[in-house]
Protein backbone atom coordinates (compact mmCIF):
# COMPACT_ATOMS: atom_id res chain seq x y z
CA UNK A 1 0.00 0.00 0.00
CA UNK A 2 1.39 3.22 -0.88
CA UNK A 3 2.57 5.84 2.15
CA UNK A 4 0.32 8.70 2.20
CA UNK A 5 1.89 11.76 1.19
CA UNK A 6 1.42 15.21 3.58
CA UNK A 7 1.33 18.92 2.71
CA UNK A 8 4.87 20.24 1.97
CA UNK A 9 5.31 24.35 0.99
CA UNK A 10 8.26 22.56 -1.46
CA UNK A 11 8.20 20.37 -4.11
CA UNK A 12 9.10 16.74 -3.46
CA UNK A 13 11.88 16.42 -6.49
CA UNK A 14 15.03 17.63 -6.54
CA UNK A 15 15.23 18.88 -9.67
CA UNK A 16 12.45 21.08 -8.89
CA UNK A 17 13.87 22.63 -5.59
CA UNK A 18 17.18 23.30 -7.49
CA UNK A 19 15.54 25.20 -10.48
CA UNK A 20 13.67 27.22 -7.71
CA UNK A 21 16.83 28.03 -5.80
CA UNK A 22 18.09 28.85 -8.55
CA UNK A 23 15.62 31.96 -9.50
CA UNK A 24 15.94 32.90 -5.95
CA UNK A 25 19.35 33.61 -6.27
CA UNK A 26 18.71 35.36 -9.50
CA UNK A 27 16.11 37.69 -8.38
CA UNK A 28 18.39 38.70 -5.41
CA UNK A 29 20.32 41.27 -7.51
CA UNK A 30 17.30 43.01 -8.84
CA UNK A 31 15.95 42.88 -5.87
CA UNK A 32 18.54 44.99 -4.36
CA UNK A 33 18.82 47.40 -7.24
CA UNK A 34 15.41 48.49 -6.63
CA UNK A 35 16.17 48.87 -2.73
CA UNK A 36 19.10 51.36 -3.59
CA UNK A 37 16.59 52.91 -6.44
CA UNK A 38 14.09 53.59 -3.96
CA UNK A 39 16.26 55.20 -1.17
CA UNK A 40 17.86 57.52 -4.23
CA UNK A 41 15.02 58.78 -5.21
CA UNK A 42 13.53 59.42 -1.03
CA UNK A 43 17.35 60.88 -0.36
CA UNK A 44 17.30 58.00 1.72
CA UNK A 45 21.51 58.22 2.10
CA UNK A 46 20.67 62.05 2.84
CA UNK A 47 18.50 61.40 5.65
CA UNK A 48 20.53 58.53 7.46
CA UNK A 49 24.13 59.12 7.05
CA UNK A 50 26.71 58.54 9.28
CA UNK A 51 26.60 61.29 11.22
CA UNK A 52 22.49 60.35 12.86
CA UNK A 53 23.35 59.71 16.34
CA UNK A 54 25.52 62.77 16.34
CA UNK A 55 24.46 65.77 18.89
CA UNK A 56 23.35 69.27 18.20
CA UNK A 57 24.01 72.00 20.40
CA UNK A 58 21.45 74.88 20.54
CA UNK A 59 21.65 78.15 22.50
CA UNK A 60 18.75 79.21 24.12
CA UNK A 61 18.60 82.59 25.03
CA UNK A 62 15.75 83.42 27.70
CA UNK A 63 15.02 87.87 27.31
CA UNK A 64 11.79 87.24 29.46
CA UNK A 65 11.11 87.32 33.06
CA UNK A 66 9.94 83.64 33.03
CA UNK A 67 12.03 80.18 34.42
CA UNK A 68 11.04 78.76 30.92
CA UNK A 69 10.99 74.98 30.39
CA UNK A 70 12.38 73.95 27.12
CA UNK A 71 10.48 70.85 25.02
CA UNK A 72 11.89 69.56 21.52
CA UNK A 73 9.04 67.31 20.26
CA UNK A 74 7.36 67.59 23.66
CA UNK A 75 10.59 66.08 25.82
CA UNK A 76 11.89 68.41 28.42
CA UNK A 77 14.93 69.54 27.63
CA UNK A 78 16.40 71.98 29.90
CA UNK A 79 15.14 74.71 32.27
CA UNK A 80 16.04 77.84 31.17
CA UNK A 81 16.00 80.79 34.16
CA UNK A 82 15.22 84.57 33.02
CA UNK A 83 17.64 86.64 31.18
CA UNK A 84 20.13 83.70 30.73
CA UNK A 85 21.06 81.86 28.08
CA UNK A 86 21.25 77.76 28.54
CA UNK A 87 22.70 74.82 25.74
CA UNK A 88 20.62 71.81 25.00
CA UNK A 89 21.98 69.26 23.26
CA UNK A 90 20.04 66.95 21.42
CA UNK A 91 20.43 64.04 18.85
CA UNK A 92 20.50 65.16 14.93
CA UNK A 93 18.10 62.69 13.72
CA UNK A 94 15.29 64.88 16.29
CA UNK A 95 15.65 67.51 13.70
CA UNK A 96 14.86 64.92 10.88
CA UNK A 97 11.80 63.99 9.17
CA UNK A 98 10.25 67.44 8.92
CA UNK A 99 11.84 69.21 11.71
CA UNK A 100 11.08 69.07 15.36
CA UNK A 101 8.36 71.17 17.35
CA UNK A 102 10.27 73.61 19.82
CA UNK A 103 8.24 74.92 22.88
CA UNK A 104 9.05 77.21 25.53
CA UNK A 105 6.81 76.92 28.68
CA UNK A 106 6.31 78.79 31.99
CA UNK A 107 5.78 77.70 35.12
CA UNK A 108 1.60 78.70 34.94
CA UNK A 109 1.53 76.31 31.53
CA UNK A 110 1.68 79.16 29.36
CA UNK A 111 3.72 78.55 26.26
CA UNK A 112 5.79 82.02 25.52
CA UNK A 113 7.17 80.44 22.09
CA UNK A 114 6.62 77.59 19.81
CA UNK A 115 7.85 77.10 16.78
CA UNK A 116 8.32 74.00 14.48
CA UNK A 117 12.65 73.80 13.37
CA UNK A 118 14.76 71.61 11.40
CA UNK A 119 18.68 71.56 10.72
CA UNK A 120 18.37 74.22 7.84
CA UNK A 121 16.25 76.41 9.90
CA UNK A 122 18.75 76.09 13.19
CA UNK A 123 21.53 76.60 10.59
CA UNK A 124 20.31 79.95 9.53
CA UNK A 125 19.55 80.53 13.41
CA UNK A 126 23.14 79.74 13.61
CA UNK A 127 21.49 76.91 16.61
CA UNK A 128 20.58 80.21 18.48
CA UNK A 129 17.03 80.34 19.69
CA UNK A 130 16.12 83.57 20.77
CA UNK A 131 12.67 83.85 23.49
CA UNK A 132 11.70 87.38 23.83
CA UNK A 133 9.38 88.53 26.19
CA UNK A 134 5.22 88.65 25.54
CA UNK A 135 3.65 91.86 24.72
CA UNK A 136 -0.02 91.22 25.62
CA UNK A 137 -2.55 93.38 23.84
CA UNK A 138 -4.47 96.02 25.26
CA UNK A 139 -7.23 94.33 27.22
CA UNK A 140 -10.80 95.90 25.37
CA UNK A 141 -12.93 96.68 28.80
CA UNK A 142 -11.71 99.53 30.28
CA UNK A 143 -8.49 100.20 28.28
CA UNK A 144 -6.01 98.69 30.65
CA UNK A 145 -3.14 96.74 29.52
CA UNK A 146 -0.96 94.17 31.35
CA UNK A 147 2.26 93.62 31.93
CA UNK A 148 2.37 91.22 34.20
CA UNK A 149 -1.05 89.25 35.07
CA UNK A 150 -2.79 90.05 38.72
CA UNK A 151 -0.36 87.86 41.87
CA UNK A 152 2.75 87.81 39.76
CA UNK A 153 5.79 89.38 39.65
CA UNK A 154 5.64 92.83 40.60
CA UNK A 155 2.14 92.09 42.05
CA UNK A 156 2.53 89.38 44.11
CA UNK A 157 2.99 91.47 46.96
CA UNK A 158 0.24 93.24 46.97
CA UNK A 159 -1.46 89.26 46.46
CA UNK A 160 0.01 88.27 49.73
CA UNK A 161 -1.72 91.15 52.32
CA UNK A 162 -4.70 90.36 54.06
CA UNK A 163 -8.38 91.34 52.12
CA UNK A 164 -9.32 94.11 54.93
CA UNK A 165 -12.37 94.46 53.47
CA UNK A 166 -13.32 91.28 54.74
CA UNK A 167 -12.88 92.43 58.08
CA UNK A 168 -16.41 93.34 58.58
CA UNK A 169 -17.87 90.00 57.91
CA UNK A 170 -15.26 87.92 59.37
CA UNK A 171 -15.13 86.38 63.23
CA UNK A 172 -12.47 85.46 65.58
CA UNK A 173 -13.50 81.82 65.79
CA UNK A 174 -15.82 79.12 63.74
CA UNK A 175 -19.07 79.82 65.46
CA UNK A 176 -21.60 76.77 65.88
CA UNK A 177 -22.12 73.63 67.18
CA UNK A 178 -21.18 69.82 65.16
CA UNK A 179 -20.35 69.52 61.62
CA UNK A 180 -19.66 73.47 60.28
CA UNK A 181 -17.81 75.16 57.63
CA UNK A 182 -15.66 77.56 57.98
CA UNK A 183 -13.63 80.08 55.62
CA UNK A 184 -10.07 81.16 55.62
CA UNK A 185 -8.93 84.58 53.56
CA UNK A 186 -5.10 83.85 52.99
CA UNK A 187 -3.93 87.11 51.18
CA UNK A 188 -5.64 89.41 49.00
CA UNK A 189 -8.19 87.04 47.75
CA UNK A 190 -11.31 88.29 46.36
CA UNK A 191 -14.26 89.54 48.92
CA UNK A 192 -17.13 88.81 46.41
CA UNK A 193 -15.68 84.97 45.97
CA UNK A 194 -15.77 84.65 49.77
CA UNK A 195 -19.32 86.26 50.78
CA UNK A 196 -20.54 84.33 48.05
CA UNK A 197 -19.36 81.28 49.24
CA UNK A 198 -20.54 81.69 52.87
CA UNK A 199 -23.92 82.43 51.25
CA UNK A 200 -24.04 79.59 48.86
CA UNK A 201 -23.56 77.02 51.41
CA UNK A 202 -25.78 78.43 53.77
CA UNK A 203 -28.54 79.04 51.31
CA UNK A 204 -28.10 76.00 48.92
CA UNK A 205 -27.47 73.29 51.13
CA UNK A 206 -28.34 74.29 54.85
CA UNK A 207 -24.60 74.32 56.05
CA UNK A 208 -23.17 76.80 59.47
CA UNK A 209 -20.42 78.82 57.40
CA UNK A 210 -18.23 81.68 59.22
CA UNK A 211 -15.15 83.37 57.79
CA UNK A 212 -12.18 83.66 60.17
CA UNK A 213 -10.62 87.27 59.90
CA UNK A 214 -8.29 87.30 56.81
CA UNK A 215 -4.29 86.64 57.30
CA UNK A 216 -1.99 88.24 55.61
CA UNK A 217 0.91 85.55 53.73
CA UNK A 218 4.74 86.24 55.02
CA UNK A 219 6.84 86.93 52.13
CA UNK A 220 9.12 84.02 52.48
CA UNK A 221 6.72 81.29 51.56
CA UNK A 222 7.34 81.99 48.00
CA UNK A 223 9.61 80.46 46.06
CA UNK A 224 11.35 83.16 43.94
CA UNK A 225 11.75 81.27 40.80
CA UNK A 226 8.51 79.96 40.47
CA UNK A 227 6.35 82.57 42.00
CA UNK A 228 4.42 80.42 43.69
CA UNK A 229 3.60 78.73 47.45
CA UNK A 230 3.98 75.15 48.02
CA UNK A 231 0.50 74.23 49.33
CA UNK A 232 1.53 72.21 52.24
CA UNK A 233 3.59 74.65 53.48
CA UNK A 234 0.47 76.92 53.16
CA UNK A 235 -1.35 74.64 55.24
CA UNK A 236 1.02 74.32 58.08
CA UNK A 237 0.90 78.31 58.19
CA UNK A 238 -2.72 78.08 58.42
CA UNK A 239 -2.58 75.76 61.07
CA UNK A 240 0.13 78.10 63.26
CA UNK A 241 -2.56 80.84 62.63
CA UNK A 242 -5.79 78.44 63.35
CA UNK A 243 -4.75 75.84 65.28
CA UNK A 244 -7.61 75.28 67.29
CA UNK A 245 -9.72 75.06 64.22
CA UNK A 246 -7.69 72.79 62.21
CA UNK A 247 -7.53 70.55 65.71
CA UNK A 248 -11.28 70.41 66.08
CA UNK A 249 -12.39 67.56 63.71
CA UNK A 250 -16.10 68.95 63.68
CA UNK A 251 -15.18 71.93 61.53
CA UNK A 252 -14.35 71.79 57.55
CA UNK A 253 -11.77 74.41 57.23
CA UNK A 254 -10.77 75.70 53.80
CA UNK A 255 -8.50 78.16 53.09
CA UNK A 256 -8.69 80.46 49.67
CA UNK A 257 -5.93 82.73 48.28
CA UNK A 258 -5.30 84.38 45.06
CA UNK A 259 -2.02 83.32 45.06
CA UNK A 260 -0.51 79.83 42.69
CA UNK A 261 0.09 76.98 44.80
CA UNK A 262 2.50 73.95 43.65
CA UNK A 263 3.62 70.73 45.11
CA UNK A 264 7.30 70.40 45.68
CA UNK A 265 7.42 66.63 46.29
CA UNK A 266 5.74 66.40 42.42
CA UNK A 267 6.34 66.99 38.66
CA UNK A 268 3.01 69.07 38.57
CA UNK A 269 3.87 72.59 37.45
CA UNK A 270 0.55 73.88 39.70
CA UNK A 271 -2.19 72.94 41.76
CA UNK A 272 -5.91 74.41 41.78
CA UNK A 273 -6.12 73.12 45.88
CA UNK A 274 -5.08 70.41 48.13
CA UNK A 275 -7.67 68.42 50.03
CA UNK A 276 -7.61 66.64 53.26
CA UNK A 277 -9.87 63.47 54.06
CA UNK A 278 -13.50 63.55 56.46
CA UNK A 279 -11.51 62.85 59.32
CA UNK A 280 -9.11 65.39 59.03
CA UNK A 281 -11.31 67.86 56.98
CA UNK A 282 -8.87 70.83 55.77
CA UNK A 283 -7.99 72.52 52.67
CA UNK A 284 -6.96 75.20 50.76
CA UNK A 285 -7.73 76.34 46.78
CA UNK A 286 -6.30 78.84 45.14
CA UNK A 287 -8.20 80.60 42.39
CA UNK A 288 -5.15 81.88 40.41
CA UNK A 289 -5.62 79.78 37.29
CA UNK A 290 -9.37 80.66 37.80
CA UNK A 291 -8.93 84.14 36.93
CA UNK A 292 -8.72 84.77 33.47
CA UNK A 293 -6.57 87.69 33.72
CA UNK A 294 -3.85 85.77 34.98
CA UNK A 295 -3.36 84.43 31.48
CA UNK A 296 -3.95 88.02 29.72
CA UNK A 297 -7.12 87.62 29.57
CA UNK A 298 -10.33 90.09 29.98
CA UNK A 299 -11.41 90.30 33.71
CA UNK A 300 -14.42 87.87 34.73
CA UNK A 301 -15.16 87.94 37.92
CA UNK A 302 -18.72 85.93 37.15
CA UNK A 303 -16.44 83.12 35.72
CA UNK A 304 -13.81 83.11 38.60
CA UNK A 305 -16.32 82.82 40.89
CA UNK A 306 -17.85 80.05 39.32
CA UNK A 307 -14.98 78.12 38.93
CA UNK A 308 -13.81 78.30 42.41
CA UNK A 309 -16.80 77.48 43.80
CA UNK A 310 -16.77 73.94 41.93
CA UNK A 311 -13.77 73.22 43.51
CA UNK A 312 -14.90 74.33 46.61
CA UNK A 313 -18.19 72.37 46.59
CA UNK A 314 -16.43 68.86 45.76
CA UNK A 315 -14.30 69.63 48.80
CA UNK A 316 -17.30 70.26 51.10
CA UNK A 317 -19.24 67.24 49.00
CA UNK A 318 -15.57 65.13 50.73
CA UNK A 319 -14.94 66.61 53.95
CA UNK A 320 -18.55 67.99 55.13
CA UNK A 321 -20.93 65.25 53.63
CA UNK A 322 -17.98 62.36 53.08
CA UNK A 323 -19.53 61.71 49.35
CA UNK A 324 -17.73 59.12 47.30
CA UNK A 325 -15.72 60.60 44.22
CA UNK A 326 -16.87 60.41 40.56
CA UNK A 327 -15.70 59.61 37.22
CA UNK A 328 -19.01 61.53 35.94
CA UNK A 329 -17.30 64.55 33.97
CA UNK A 330 -20.39 66.65 35.31
CA UNK A 331 -20.33 65.40 38.37
CA UNK A 332 -19.70 67.74 41.32
CA UNK A 333 -17.33 65.23 42.83
CA UNK A 334 -15.24 64.74 39.38
CA UNK A 335 -11.96 62.82 40.51
CA UNK A 336 -9.97 64.37 37.88
CA UNK A 337 -9.89 67.91 37.52
CA UNK A 338 -6.88 69.25 35.20
CA UNK A 339 -7.88 72.06 33.49
CA UNK A 340 -10.15 74.90 34.16
CA UNK A 341 -12.42 73.20 31.10
CA UNK A 342 -12.70 70.41 33.77
CA UNK A 343 -14.29 72.49 36.24
CA UNK A 344 -16.18 74.59 33.86
CA UNK A 345 -18.12 70.81 33.10
CA UNK A 346 -18.77 70.01 36.47
CA UNK A 347 -22.36 70.64 37.87
CA UNK A 348 -24.18 70.93 40.89
CA UNK A 349 -26.03 70.59 43.17
CA UNK A 350 -24.33 67.58 45.64
CA UNK A 351 -26.36 64.79 45.88
CA UNK A 352 -27.56 65.45 48.94
CA UNK A 353 -30.86 66.69 50.62
CA UNK A 354 -31.32 70.46 50.28
CA UNK A 355 -31.04 72.93 52.83
CA UNK A 356 -33.95 74.77 53.87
Amino acid sequence: MPKARGYDILPRTFKVRLLMAAALLAGLPIFAGSLVLFALSFNFFDIFDFDIFDEVEVTVENRTERLLTIYVSGQSEAVAPPGETTIITTLKIQWRFGGARVQAVDFNGVVVFEDDLDLGDLERMGYRIVIEPITLEVVPEGDLSYEYPPCYGPDLDACLEGQTELGPYSSDTCEGEGRRLCFLPLGRVSPELILDLAAHYEDQYGIQVSVLAPSDIPTELVDPLRGQIDAETLIDYAASLRPEEYGDRDVVLIALTPVDLYNRTSSWRFLFGRKGTFADPDAIVSTYRMNPESFGEPRDDELTISRARKLVTKYVGLLYFDLPLSGDLKSPMFDNILSVSDLDRMEEPLPVPAGP
